[in-house]
């Protein structure tokens, strides 16, 4: 089928474009896998698992995978529609830009507004967690993140190290707060807790333990990943756009002689 000069043009542009758009499919979905497999995230994914998220942060993973997966089914018919001149495939790849748009649009204010409301949700949520669930048996996963993430960040509980008082698991073996809020030997892991002084740390020695709580390095975590994925869906965005435009011109012109 025939097409005029400008539409050769938008021809040529959309399958570059579609590369593109399938180089950034393969980043939505290294990035999805990256924030579930990663070790670090997946302690500050547990630790962030409270009452009112629940798994909110890990479903938007699993979404990013998702969306990684579609936009190389989406750029498959970009492609195809391009080569064969085929009004059909070019509609049915304009609609799906539009529903991928769509939905990094809703999902970008949802994470803006999610953004603002998490540091309420976990000062409210946090105590009772770190209260009535640190140490006990059926949350082991809970128990290593919350200690491997004061290791790391060297910092104890939310707020401060107060934050466990009341904790049961902890009362009963004469303790006022996790090992992992002591200052460690250099061979420590989150398996293998060994304070440089247990006794100097218990009775709360500056140099032995950490008074200040972890609230900072959770929330910069959090804002550092958030805006990662508020940024990718930004800049994948404004690809998509100039997606559509090459479609409706390659889309109008098809059918016009040379």
């Amino acid at each position: 089928m025939a097409i005029g000069c400008g539409a050769k043009c938008a021809k040529f542009l959309l399958i570059i474009f579609n590369i593109l758009f399938w180089l950034s499919g393969a980043a939505i979905l290294a990035v999805g896998i990256w924030i579930l497999v990663a070790p670090d995230n997946a302690y500050f994914l547990e630790v962030l698992r409270i009452p009112s998220t629940d798994n909110m942060l890990r479903y938007a993973a699993y979404l990013l995978i998702a969306v990684g997966a579609l936009v190389f089914v989406v750029g498959f018919f970009g492609c195809c529609g391009a080569i064969q001149e085929s009004k059909c495939m070019l509609v049915t790849y304009f609609v799906f830009l539009i529903l991928i748009l769509g939905c990094e649009i809703t999902a970008g204010i949802l994470a803006v507004v999610y953004k603002d409301k998490i540091n309420e949700y976990l000062a409210a949520e946090v105590p009772d967690v770190l209260n009535g669930k640190y140490g006990v048996s059926t949350e082991t996963s809970l128990t290593r993140s919350w200690d491997w993430v004061q290791m790391e960040s060297k910092c104890c509980g939310y707020e401060k190290y107060t934050d466990y008082q009341g904790n049961l698991a902890l009362t009963e073996k004469g303790l006022v707060f996790p090992p992992s809020c002591c200052v460690l030997k250099e061979s420590s892991d989150v398996e293998n807790i060994s304070p440089v002084d247990e006794e100097k740390c218990k009775a709360r020695q500056s140099n032995y333990f950490y008074a200040d709580g972890c609230k900072v390095a959770i929330k910069n975590w959090f804002d550092d990943h958030v805006t990662i994925v508020i940024g990718l869906g930004l800049g994948i965005g404004c690809l998509e756009l100039f997606g559509m435009i090459f479609a409706i011109c390659l889309c109008r012109n098809i059918g016009e002689e040379i």
